[in-house]
């Protein structure tokens, strides 16, 4: 849950507790603080702005959550290839999939999986292994 105090509590009777997210494009956590508040679980997020990632944590605890400082935009990274920036976006992926498996979170699985595949397919970063 965050560390803010704003007299809110969880609305979780509509949510299932097993329902997650990661905070793409976080900005300073407005989107994160809305799906918190109704039950749902942030694996991690992502944010390219240094002050808005400074006052995301300090609004968020988010110690054992994944975080990448680039945006996970694929075309983006993909354009990226040979300046070596798509390393962190793979190495995310495969650690945010280890995540949706072992809380067997099937269709985060299968999304994951997909975009690992399109990285195995035109051979980007094929340095970092991905077990399957």
């Amino acid at each position: 849950m965050t560390k803010m105090s704003l007299g809110l509590k969880p609305n979780k009777k509509d949510v299932k507790k097993s329902l997650t997210f990661f905070d793409f494009c976080a900005g300073i956590g407005g989107g994160r603080l809305g799906l918190e508040l109704n039950g749902l679980k942030c694996l991690g997020f992502s944010e390219i702005d240094r002050a808005a990632i400074k006052t995301y944590k300090e609004f968020f605890s988010t110690k054992d959550e994944l975080e990448n400082g680039q945006t996970l935009c694929s075309q983006h990274n993909f354009l990226k290839k040979n300046l070596k920036q798509t390393q962190t976006g793979k190495k995310m992926f495969i650690r945010m999939l280890e995540s949706a498996k072992s809380a067997n979170e099937k269709a985060l699985i299968d999304f994951l999986e997909e975009v690992l595949e399109v990285y195995e397919k035109h051979n980007i970063n094929g340095h970092i292994v991905w077990k399957k």
